[in-house]
Parts: C-alpha cells; sequence; structure tokens
C-alpha cells in the first residue's frame, strides 16, 4: 500500500482480480482519476473519447507506485480537462492490447496521452508532476 503523508491518496493493491491479476482501489482522489484493470483484452471504449493521461507500470516497480501520485497531482492541476488513468500490468505485453505494445524502451512508467482515442504523445519512466503536465498540455495544444 501506498498512502500521500498528507493522506489524501490512498492506493491499495488487494484486490485479486485472477492469477496473476491484481487491482487498484484508489481513495482520496478526484472524480476525474480511474483505476484502470490489469490487462484487458482490448481498450475500453471510455478511453476512446475525450482526452487521457493514462500511466502503466509494473507492480513491482517503486518508479511506478511513486509515480500515481505525481499523475493525481497533474489530474488536481487539469481538472476536467483531461481524464487519467492508472493502470498495473506484469508485464510488458499487457500493453498490447489497449496501447499498441509498450516499444522498445522497457522503462516503466509508461505514459500515453490520448485525444479521442488516438495516441498524441508516448513517454517512459519516471517523470515529475511538472513533466507530466507540460507533456501532457503540450500533446494536446493546451
Amino acid at each position: 500500500m501506498y498512502a500521500e503523508p498528507a493522506g489524501q491518496l490512498r492506493v491499495y493493491f488487494v484486490e485479486r482480480v485472477g492469477p496473476p491479476r491484481v487491482g487498484l482501489r484508489l481513495a482520496g482522489l478526484p472524480l476525474s482519476v480511474v483505476a484502470l484493470p490489469m490487462a484487458p483484452t482490448r481498450r475500453e471504449p471510455g478511453l476512446d473519447r475525450g482526452n487521457w493521461l493514462v500511466m502503466t507500470f509494473h507492480v513491482s516497480d517503486t518508479n511506478g507506485t511513486r509515480a500515481i501520485p505525481e499523475a493525481v497531482r497533474v489530474a488536481r492541476r487539469l481538472g476536467s480537462r483531461v481524464a487519467v488513468g492508472v493502470r498495473p500490468c506484469f508485464y510488458q505485453e499487457e500493453a498490447d492490447t489497449w496501447a499498441g505494445g509498450w516499444g522498445d524502451d522497457p522503462n516503466t512508467p509508461l505514459w500515453l496521452v490520448l485525444r479521442d482515442g488516438q495516441e498524441v504523445r508516448r513517454e517512459r519512466g519516471p517523470l515529475t508532476a511538472d513533466d507530466i503536465e507540460r507533456l501532457t498540455r503540450d500533446a494536446l495544444g493546451r
């Protein structure tokens, strides 16, 4: 489990969806932040509408766990203009069905900016909230 020092964000890796999958349960978040399921068989239709920042990370990677509050900070800054999805993974191949693959760079987390289902930006690795906000705004022209 992760908890922000101020206690506003709590992340629990406790929901077993079926081996080898886990789910996120997020508490204390803006409505624009969504816990996305691990290893979907296809992209969720909701990701095909509007502006999205999707962060996926390997569940055992501390960079990914630390990136969740950074993504939430961006969600708070951007408000309803951009929805933020957080998706855990065990294997990079899980991105094949919903993100067109992980790519050559194995770094986690993987950051995707989507506009009406079209990928407009892809980054990898740990980023600060300022970096994430900048790449999201640049990608969406805001």
